[in-house]
Parts: C-alpha cells; sequence; structure tokens
C-alpha cells in the first residue's frame, strides 16, 4: 500500500496542472478578444495586444500538451521516469511556460528567470545522471562518474539554450536576452551580456547543487537513487 502514495500524489499534481494550464488557455483566451491588435498611441504603459496574447495562449496550450509528456515517454519508450522526477517536471512547466510566460511573471518578478534556469539545470542534471548509472552493470555504482555527467549534460544544454534564445532574438526581434532595456534602448558592454552570464552562472550553480545533493544521496541512502533518477530499461530480447 505504501508503494501506491507517491503514484497517487504524482496523479494528483499531474492533473492540477493540467487544470492550471487549461484555465489560464481559457482566460488568455477572453483576454485575447478584448485586447487592441495595436498599442493605442499615447498610453503608458502600453496595454498588451492581440499578438502578444496569442502567444501566451500558445504557451499555455504548450503546457497542456508537455504536462504529461514525461508519463507517455515512460510508458511507450524504454526511458524509465520515476514518478517523482515526473512531478517535478510538471512544477518545473507549471513556474516556467505558466507562471513565468503565459503569465509574464518573468517580467514582474526579479529573479524568477535565473530560478528557472536553476531548477532546469537541477532537473537536466538527473536525466544526464540517470542516463549514465541506467547503463552501468546491475549492483555498480560511480559516483564519480554519475553525478559528472548529469553536471555536464545541463552545463552543456544550458549553453544551447542560450544559442537558442540568440537565435530566437536575430530571427523575431525579440528581446530572450535582455540586450535592450524596458524602453527599448539597446544595451553596450558587459550591460548586454549581464543577463546571459547570469543565465549560465545560475545553470551551473543547479546543477552543481543536485550534484551534491545526488552524490550525499549516493553515499548515505542509496536506495533512494531509483526513486529519483530517469534510466534507459533494457532493451527486449528478441527470442522473449
Amino acid at each position: 500500500m505504501q508503494s501506491t502514495s507517491p503514484h497517487r500524489l504524482h496523479r494528483l499534481i499531474i492533473l492540477a496542472v493540467i487544470l492550471f494550464f487549461t484555465a489560464s488557455a481559457i482566460a488568455i483566451t477572453v483576454l485575447l478578444l478584448q485586447a487592441p491588435v495595436t498599442p493605442p498611441p499615447g498610453v503608458h504603459p502600453a496595454p498588451k495586444t492581440r499578438g502578444a496574447y496569442t502567444i501566451h495562449l500558445a504557451q499555455a496550450l504548450a503546457g497542456i500538451i508537455l504536462t504529461p509528456l514525461a508519463g507517455l515517454l515512460d510508458r511507450r519508450s524504454r526511458l524509465a521516469i520515476p514518478p517523482l522526477p515526473r512531478s517535478l517536471f510538471a512544477i518545473f512547466l507549471l513556474c516556467a511556460l505558466g507562471l513565468g510566460s503565459a503569465w509574464s511573471l518573468c517580467e514582474v518578478i526579479a529573479g524568477w528567470d535565473k530560478l528557472l534556469h536553476a531548477s532546469s539545470a537541477a532537473l537536466l542534471t538527473l536525466l544526464g545522471a540517470g542516463l549514465l548509472h541506467s547503463r552501468l552493470p546491475n549492483g555498480k555504482t560511480d559516483i564519480g562518474r554519475t553525478t559528472t555527467a548529469g553536471f555536464c549534460f545541463a552545463g552543456t544544454a544550458g549553453v544551447f539554450w542560450e544559442f537558442f534564445e540568440f537565435l530566437v532574438d536575430s530571427l523575431l526581434g525579440l528581446n530572450s536576452q535582455r540586450f535592450r532595456a524596458p524602453d527599448g534602448t539597446a544595451l553596450c558592454g558587459q550591460a548586454a551580456l549581464l543577463d546571459t552570464m547570469g543565465d549560465l552562472l545560475t545553470n551551473t550553480l543547479g546543477a552543481l547543487g543536485m550534484a551534491l545533493i545526488l552524490t550525499l544521496l549516493f553515499r548515505h541512502d542509496s536506495r533512494r537513487i531509483d526513486s529519483l533518477l530517469p534510466g534507459i530499461r533494457p532493451a527486449r530480447s528478441s527470442l522473449s
């Protein structure tokens, strides 16, 4: 009976997050229909336009699709994802796509974006460490290699994310890397690099923090590792 409790809690978390994104999509649709097509002149701060709310609606809809994705991969692929990391992924989507993007908390609360970078790096560290750990022979544990693999995996993903933000800003004229001030003034020198370097730093700290947590778990309570780390299931034999 005890083993069903984490699964029940996980299902409640997934359901709550999906309901949040669904309610958000409905509310944003109402705001979209009431929003102006272009900002009215002489109004400061300018209200959001239909284009902005269209992006927010797409983010809410993406949350509905992505929230059950980890569970789908666990059931339909060789990737094994325990309930705990699946729940953490859903909560991260709520904070990132939902509160941070669809409801613009990244623009309102200082440090929200950095918190997301640190937490995403922690989750990626779990994934990278789990992928290596699952490939080790049964019963074998290599703390150093496993945590290092997770740390490097998260760090590499963080760098490629910054590449993506640079590409999006260049092609779509966005300001993901905060190289412009809120009033549109282009920043110069280190001021233009501050957001990107801060993202890379928090990404590194988040990955390092999770690597240290995994190290402590490996040394003091290794039985909990299997409930925390994703992994790859052995391939089925064609003779079975």
